[in-house]
């Protein structure tokens, strides 16, 4: 049967239409997305936060206060940060830092802790914070346990983020009520699965995240999505193996369960986490107050100063605005 142009037309539309519904991005969820999460949770509720504070004199100043964190996150590992807080009294809300993609040495995150927001970025990999050098495993992880979704690395990454929250949720002079998470890169969708799982997140800004869309931002030709692809053309007997971990890993995800403030930004010539399928994430969210910011000239490290910026700003606005 041949259709009419305008029938064809009106077909297309229609799959547009399906195809960019919050229903359809969350479609490739697993059925027990939601089991395997809570059993994480479990598991790291069941482990002692053990959180420890090293005062840090050295960058420390009149309007912040630094120290050095650790705390236990998921199978014991001890985790590494660096935490300010603003240097006055008070109740102060406090945002979680997730580092990008093979993130060696942790800078203090002084600026927000100077606005008001206490704030702390942990070392993903499990490394102290400010190591002269860093192994291998720290830079190329992105197969780690790949084949199966309890034993990927990424498991472990998002359980050291909502470790992170628990973090600032016990500490006497953050207000819990205002926590938000915020990340570039890995950060971003590391983020956006946060906030997906945790109902204590109340504001989210992803800055190009990483993670998002697997099928098809495997395409890109930059790591680390271009490691999975080579790694699927090697092995092509192990793609709905590794198929099926990435669908427990992916920000589509968690889109519709999002609805606190996102923001979310987004660079037009990023070769490494491709914009489609972050506006496609965007376009999901269930949150009523999201922003989309483009950046027309950007690829995947351009205008870094600016887009953290942006970040911030929206951070502080959100966690003061409630």
């Amino acid at each position: 049967m041949v259709l009419g142009r305008a029938a064809a037309v009106v077909i297309h539309l229609l799959l547009a239409v399906l195809l960019s519904s919050p229903a359809s991005a969350s479609s490739s969820r697993p059925k027990d997305f939601d089991s395997f999460w809570m059993k994480t949770k479990q598991e790291l509720a069941a482990t002692p936060l053990d959180a420890r504070l090293t005062p840090d004199p050295e960058h420390s100043d009149a309007e912040a206060t630094c120290f050095k964190a650790d705390y236990a996150s998921l199978h014991g590992i001890l985790i590494h940060a660096r935490y300010c807080r603003p240097a006055r009294d008070g109740k102060f809300p406090a945002a979680l830092i997730v580092p990008w993609y093979s993130k060696g040495a942790i800078s203090p995150p002084l600026s927000l802790a100077k606005r008001g927001v206490a704030a702390l970025e942990f070392q993903a990999r499990g490394y102290e914070v400010d190591q002269s050098s860093y192994p291998v495993d720290n830079s190329w992880y992105i197969l780690s346990g790949i084949e199966t979704p309890e034993t990927y690395i990424y498991r472990e990454i998002v359980s050291h983020a909502l470790r992170g929250v628990d973090f600032l949720s016990v500490r006497p002079e953050v207000d819990a009520r205002r926590l938000a998470v915020m990340g570039a890169s890995q950060g971003g969708g590391v983020s956006l699965l946060a906030a997906g799982l945790d109902p204590r997140i109340k504001a989210v800004s992803a800055d190009f995240p990483f993670l998002t869309d697997w099928p098809e931002s495997l395409s890109a030709p930059h790591s680390p999505y271009a490691d999975v692809r080579k790694y699927l053309e090697e092995h092509p007997e192990r793609r709905n193996a590794v198929m099926k971990t990435l669908s427990y890993y992916d920000t589509l995800d968690v889109a519709d369960r999002i609805r606190v403030p996102v923001l979310v930004q987004a660079g037009l010539k990023d070769w490494t986490c491709p914009a489609p399928g972050i506006k496609k994430l965007f376009d999901a969210l269930e949150s009523r107050r999201k922003r989309l910011v483009e950046r027309p000239s950007a690829d995947h490290s351009d205008e870094g100063a600016e887009r953290w910026k942006t970040a911030e700003d929206f951070v502080a606005a959100s966690l003061s605005a409630r």
